[in-house]
């Protein structure tokens, strides 16, 4: 829900305040549902651990919470190598010590497939690699 009680404020010689500008025109009742993003305590721990831990085989890196689950999962080109993994479970214990009441799943695979499409922001994708679209 968006805060409306904000004060306004002068554009151009106007008052205005958010309320102003609706996002959309989303008939009273209907419910929006789907996209989820990933909290930014966690969005951040984990972006913060993988600062230098990409290296080039990485192709995706994303996280989630499942109550007290974390899913950390990145997919390498085949084949990758132990440097990769280890940054990787690296930066996954220190996701890990940032939450110290869940227990954290890596999932760490080798793919040369196509990556998955989903809702990166509701599935919590943290790093794509810019790869070559076959048409």
């Amino acid at each position: 829900m968006i805060d409306t009680s904000v004060s306004k404020r002068p554009i151009n010689g106007h008052e205005v305040s958010i309320a102003d500008f609706p996002i959309a025109d989303i008939p009273k009742g209907v419910t929006i549902t789907g996209m989820t993003p990933v909290a930014a305590d966690l969005r951040l721990s984990a972006q913060r651990a993988l600062l230098g831990a990409i290296y080039p085989e990485v192709r995706m890196v994303k996280v989630r919470r499942d109550g007290n689950r974390i899913i950390l999962t990145a997919i390498c080109e085949k084949p990758f190598s132990d440097n990769a993994l280890d940054a990787l479970s690296t930066a996954a214990a220190e996701i890990a010590a940032d939450f110290p009441e869940c227990d954290l799943d890596e999932c760490i695979v080798g793919s040369n497939e196509p990556l998955p499409r989903e809702d990166v922001l509701g599935e919590g994708w943290l790093f794509e690699r810019a790869e070559h679209q076959v048409p």
